[in-house]
């Protein structure tokens, strides 16, 4: 739970909500990884995803090696501050957990490979790991 004094105020979704806002970042390679395997995944080390919580509820996101994509809208979801569900336009789901810092978090997410991703030259299935900071 947030210390900002207001934190006891505000509803768990609320929390979870204003956690996410704002631009998250990799910083490195080796904090993404697939199957537990890092470096293996392409360039993320430019990656970064802005949440926007203006009312249009956008979700961008773009990597060197990645097209950029574009979310609609978002939902939280769960009782934990700590550890929530994430919904991209309704239907992709990604768990955050907070780090040890409000400017820290894990999102990760499993892939299947009859999901698309622009023109890949392999696998993207398995469960992605992304360290991101603020």
């Amino acid at each position: 739970m947030s210390n900002s004094g207001d934190g006891d105020s505000l509803t768990v979704e609320q929390q979870q909500l204003q956690f996410l806002e704002g631009t998250w970042s990799v910083g490195s390679s080796d904090y993404v990884s697939l199957g537990g395997n890092t470096g293996t995944t392409g360039d993320w080390s430019n990656y970064s995803i802005n949440f926007q919580s203006n009312g249009n509820d956008v979700v961008r996101g773009e990597s060197t090696d990645v097209d950029v994509f574009s979310v609609e809208t978002y939902t939280v979801s769960g009782n934990q501050v700590n550890s929530f569900t994430v919904t991209f336009d309704g239907t992709d789901d990604v768990t955050v957990t907070r780090g040890d810092s409000d400017n820290e978090m894990l999102m990760t997410f499993t892939l299947t490979d009859e999901e698309p991703l622009g023109a890949r030259t392999q696998s993207i299935a398995g469960a992605w790991v992304f360290e991101l900071t603020k």
